[in-house]
């Protein structure tokens, strides 16, 4: 299953030496007319604001996983793959 968003911005943004902790605004795409499966159901649309947590190991910054819920993807991304 995945989440079909119109746009995102950062609220919230608090980092220690090697973690950060960020909390996400997504605007979610209305679904009423999108007849995919996987897709979660969000007819009219709405907001959903997610948590992550964000790791530095071995010089690299690595998402550790929201537990908030299904992956976001673009609608128009989704539109471009699945309008066929």
């Amino acid at each position: 299953m995945i989440d079909l968003v119109d746009n995102y911005k950062v609220v919230s943004l608090t980092c220690k030496k090697t973690s950060c902790k960020a909390s996400v605004h997504f605007s979610l795409s209305p679904t009423r007319n999108v007849p995919k499966a996987q897709v979660v159901s969000n007819p009219n649309g709405g907001h959903l604001i997610a948590n992550y947590t964000v790791i530095k190991h071995s010089g690299q910054w690595l998402l550790t996983g929201s537990g908030d819920g299904y992956p976001m993807v673009y609608f128009s991304t989704y539109k471009k793959l699945f309008s066929k």
